[in-house]
């Protein structure tokens, strides 16, 4: 499903290596019981996400229920409540899936855009047929500032359009939360998140696989790619758990001054998923206080980078500038496209009668060839494909991968407190508008 290639450029001592493993073991060894378990009591519950047929159950049937004549779902989410569903989608679809003709498709609103919310109204309205679209508004908290005014200013524009439309909103939100209340007194439909699974770590849950389902994704294939992966993310092995390792790597770089992580995707179709990664990254392991209340100030910075897109942007500074970088290279099958004809092709040097497949793989070979003369270290992870299977499988790894990195830091990889500090302040503003 994944592969870590070329752990000699990784550049990390294996002594180093072997005594941060034995450190984190005994944690390993949880993540396979917590895993197994059912409860979703443990702040890995969401472990537990893609072994949950009840979930899947749930989610088949009110697609089933709603999805008849749909051809366009609105997701209405921020964060954790939509990064993920993003990254499956476009992962799945391509960057050009407005181009196409697959249906049905699915739209984001995230922050707040005027512009944004008249172009998405105006869209469904102009479907002038309530089956033909669906709205789904998620919210753990059921309080989130930004997804509840998106929703409001949707459900206000379409209800002056079509009359009563509750039955074309979905809530995901925390049982019991406000946002459920208010769904119920509407008639709404409701499904929930478990209290114990994060945002960031919710792909699994119905806030990631009702959209995608409604957009005809396979999420049986989706929680089977997620348990192979956490199968072998929880092996007490560090030469077999690619999760447990790759989070040493990063660790020690960290400590050792290279504290940005470089997620380099060689496929544009996967750079949602790096932003996804960006914020399970940024909020697990970027924290003030270690889990033993010390004040520590943790934290590596990560950053996403296409291939060959920011080569011709950015190889000057990742190749000229600091070393204090960790690059994952990540890669799978490219498309074989021939180039035919010589008008333009013979105008660069041995181009003329190769596929797009032999280009790119050229590069992507210049590129770790790069890395390695220049002695930067990097890890090179290669997909099998692009399926729901394997995109699940990788997401997994990179979740389990969050936890074990956590725990090398002594962090909390499920919380967020510092992300109050602007909450708190936006609150108190808002309430001094008149």
């Amino acid at each position: 499903m994944l592969k870590i290639l070329h752990r000699e450029e990784a550049m990390v001592d294996e002594e180093r290596l072997q005594s941060e493993a034995n450190r984190i073991l005994p944690y390993v060894g949880e993540l396979s019981l917590i895993a197994k378990a059912t409860g979703y009591d443990a702040p890995e519950a969401s472990l537990q996400l893609p072994y949950d047929e009840s979930i899947r159950t749930q989610v088949k049937g009110l697609a089933k229920e709603l999805g008849k004549h749909i051809e366009v779902i609105v997701v209405i989410g921020i964060g954790g409540s939509n990064l993920g569903t993003m990254a499956m989608y476009q992962a799945l679809r391509g960057v050009q899936d407005s181009l196409t003709r697959n249906w049905p498709k699915l739209l984001f609103l995230d922050t707040l855009s005027g512009q944004n919310l008249e172009d998405i109204s105006s869209y469904l309205i102009n479907l002038q047929d309530t089956t033909s679209f669906a709205v789904i508004s998620i919210s753990k908290s059921g309080g989130t500032a930004e997804t509840m005014a998106n929703t409001q200013a949707l459900y206000n524009k379409l209800q002056i359009a079509y009359g009563d439309v509750s039955d074309r909103f979905i809530v995901v939100t925390g049982d019991g939360s406000k946002l459920w209340n208010r769904a119920k007194e509407l008639n709404m439909y409701r499904l929930t998140i478990p209290e114990k699974v994060g945002g960031r770590y919710s792909i699994f849950s119905a806030v990631g696989l009702l959209p995608l389902a409604l957009s005809g994704a396979d999420i049986d294939a989706m929680h089977r790619g997620a348990r192979e992966v956490i199968e072998i993310c929880t092996i007490n092995d560090i030469e077999k758990n690619p999760a447990l390792y790759s989070a040493i790597v990063t660790y020690l770089h960290a400590q050792d001054g290279k504290n940005i992580h470089n997620s380099f995707f060689f496929d544009p179709r996967m750079e949602l998923t790096g932003k996804w990664y960006r914020q399970l990254m940024g909020e697990s392991i970027g924290k003030q206080y270690s889990v033993f209340g010390e004040e520590l100030r943790a934290g590596v910075t990560p950053i996403v980078s296409t291939g060959s897109t920011d080569l011709h942007s950015m190889a000057q500074l990742y190749f000229g500038g600091p070393r204090d970088k960790i690059t994952n290279i990540v890669y799978g099958p490219f498309n074989d496209v021939r180039l035919q004809g010589d008008e333009f092709s013979g105008l660069v040097q041995d181009l003329p009668g190769k596929t797009f497949n032999d280009v790119m793989s050229a590069i992507l070979g210049g590129t770790m060839e790069a890395y390695t003369k220049n002695k930067m270290p990097f890890l090179a992870i290669e997909l099998e494909d692009y399926t729901e299977a394997s995109l699940s499988g990788y997401l997994q790894f990179r979740m389990c991968e969050m936890m074990c990195l956590a725990q090398l830091f002594d962090v909390n990889a499920f919380d967020q407190p510092n992300v109050e500090d602007y909450k708190s302040e936006t609150r108190r503003l808002l309430r001094n508008i008149e």
